[in-house]
């Protein structure tokens, strides 16, 4: 079952959020600025000073969780909680509104993928550019992701339909997908009929094997990398049918347990094994008060979710 365990409760809607999981903290932006959310009082306990602007995407340094990053429009700054009240410093920025921010395992890397198609990747303690990524997406690069385990590669996703995978090191794409082609012999009814499978949104399992990408058309497919040498991503062998309107974020919470949002309202979970794919029914889902913003996790068992109400709320699986 999934349930409601609290809601946090804000000024206006929470269009993204980031989670800090040993310190069981959440970091949350709106148009009103970033808030930091303590877990253990269920209250807000600093808010970001400096900022002008809609917060629309957030990043926790991994190996710094005191270390965060906030991107402002175009504007991207790096914080440190220690002394919120002004940014350490603002990195380049990218040329058009940023909608995701990853940090990679290591804590090296940032990544931005902004409504330009671009993706630019930024090497931390240099704060500078590392490489600037421009022949993927046609369209809005809606997000970005490191694969875990293997330091030098990213997944995107974008509203051209496709599905990247880079190989950043080198400025290049090693393979891409194309959800319309994907989809083309597994299309089974409802909101999959009409709107096409944008990709709002991807996901890749802690094993680093497996790549979920939330779609537009109502579904989530699943894909995974082929045993070659050189690893590529491999057409999906099953979809996810359990939401009624577009799919808007995807996270792993282990590597055969999937969260699903959409703008449905719906959480849902899914269990991924094999046996039990193509499944048009959630293992366990919950309807919430507006359409989904964000996920995060804040360990296996408890997930963050922002919809278009003014709450945060602390889903517990139990």
């Amino acid at each position: 079952m999934v349930r409601i365990s609290t809601q946090l409760q804000g000024d206006c809607e929470t269009l993204c959020l980031a989670t800090d999981v040993q310190g069981r903290r959440i970091l949350s932006g709106s148009e009103d600025g970033a808030k930091l959310w303590c877990l253990n009082s269920n209250k807000s306990t600093l808010t970001l000073g400096g900022l002008t602007e809609e917060v629309c995407a957030l990043s926790i340094s991994p190996k710094h969780p005191d270390k965060v990053f906030v991107a402002e429009g175009s504007n991207l700054h790096i914080y440190d909680l220690h002394n919120p009240s002004e940014s350490l410093i603002t990195l380049e920025p990218c040329e058009d509104d940023i909608n995701e921010l990853a940090v990679s395992e290591n804590g090296r890397f940032l990544a931005a993928c902004d409504d330009s198609g671009m993706v630019k990747i930024y090497e931390i303690e240099k704060e500078c550019t590392y490489k600037s990524l421009r022949r993927g997406h046609t369209s809005i690069c809606s997000s970005i992701k490191f694969r875990p385990r293997k330091p030098w590669e990213i997944i995107s996703g974008g509203l051209d339909c496709m599905l990247d995978h880079w190989d950043f090191s080198r400025g290049r794409v090693v393979s891409k997908l194309n959800m319309n082609e994907v989809l083309e012999d597994s299309v089974s009814g409802g909101a999959q009929l009409f709107n096409p499978p944008l990709v709002h949104h991807v996901a890749i399992s802690p094993d680093g094997r497996k790549v979920a990408g939330a779609l537009g058309n109502g579904s989530v497919s699943m894909f995974n990398f082929s045993s070659t040498k050189k690893e590529k991503l491999l057409y999906g062998d099953y979809l996810l049918n359990g939401h009624s309107s577009s799919v808007s974020q995807v996270m792993f919470l282990t590597k055969t347990l999937l969260v699903s949002g959409g703008n449905d309202k719906r959480v849902c979970l899914w269990d991924i094994t094999d046996s039990n794919a193509n499944s048009n029914q959630p293992n366990q889902h919950i309807t919430l008060d507006g359409k989904i913003n964000w996920v995060g996790s804040i360990s296996d068992r408890v997930i963050a979710v922002a919809d278009t109400s003014v709450n945060i709320s602390i889903l517990d699986i139990v």
